[in-house]
């Protein structure tokens, strides 16, 4: 890629980032994962020099993002939609909060005492990275659970299936900020590892854009244009400076 904010022409760049096995490494529990004090300086250099050159699009909740991101509070798509922090975007407001069905997915979550269940204020995250060997039956046990409470679909990820309002995903939120004033003129460049950021790939590669893809569960070496969250982090830090450098000049 050419730089930050002169790859094509008279178009800015937009950097639409993933934060877990992206920027961030993937951890065997969530609430470990953490965006290191280098990334943070780096991410911190890009809005700087462009303030609408970069969003966060996380499956995180935003409290979340903002916890691993601490003290940046970056434009962010969180909770695969249904939170979103970005100048003109309105998110959804019509959403069934998950409590309703608490209860339900406990006793779901109950047969396999091996997975761990991340509560978030719109879905529910399923992980068997503790228990990769359960993830067929997993898979089966939320794709019914879905089928009886159409309100909410199954998003897979890197060893998680999260069960999220039927009408929210990273695709759509992506497509909808494409849209808006400041960011339809851009060229986004979307980096991302799991199914979820796949989708969203393909809206960006829609609207002209660019999909980079992490290696990990999801995508393999042969379809990666990064090897994991460290070469990610090492070529946003090359953009930063850059920017820099361009900025100077």
């Amino acid at each position: 890629m050419g730089g930050f904010a002169t790859t094509d022409g008279d178009r800015s760049d937009l950097l639409l980032l993933d934060l877990d096995g992206t920027i961030a490494d993937i951890c065997a529990e969530p609430d470990d994962a953490m965006v290191d004090a280098d990334c943070k300086c780096t991410l911190q250099a890009l809005v700087r020099g462009d303030p609408l050159g970069l969003v966060v699009v996380t499956g995180r909740s935003l409290a979340d993002a903002d916890r691993m991101l601490h003290p940046l509070e970056l434009p962010t798509i969180a909770s695969h939609g249904a939170e979103v922090r970005v100048p003109g975007y309105i998110a959804p407001v019509d959403l069934m909060p998950i409590g309703g069905l608490r209860g339900a997915i406990e006793a779901l979550v109950a047969k396999f005492p091996e997975v761990r269940v991340e509560w978030k204020p719109f879905s529910a995250a399923i992980h068997v990275r503790s228990a990769p060997e359960l993830l067929l039956p997993v898979r089966e046990a939320v794709t019914a659970f879905a089928r009886v409470n159409p309100a909410f679909r199954v998003q897979s990820g890197r060893l998680v299936f999260e069960i999220v309002p039927a009408g929210v995903s990273k695709a759509g939120a992506v497509g909808a900020l494409l849209q808006l004033p400041g960011y339809r003129s851009r060229r986004a460049v979307y980096v991302g590892d799991d199914h979820a950021d796949e989708a969203a790939m393909d809206v960006v590669q829609g609207f002209d854009g660019t999909a980079l893809r992490v290696e990990g569960e999801h995508f393999g070496q042969a379809d990666s244009q990064f090897d994991g969250a460290h070469a990610v982090r090492a070529w946003l830090a090359s953009l930063a400076e850059r920017s820099a450098a361009f900025g100077e000049g």
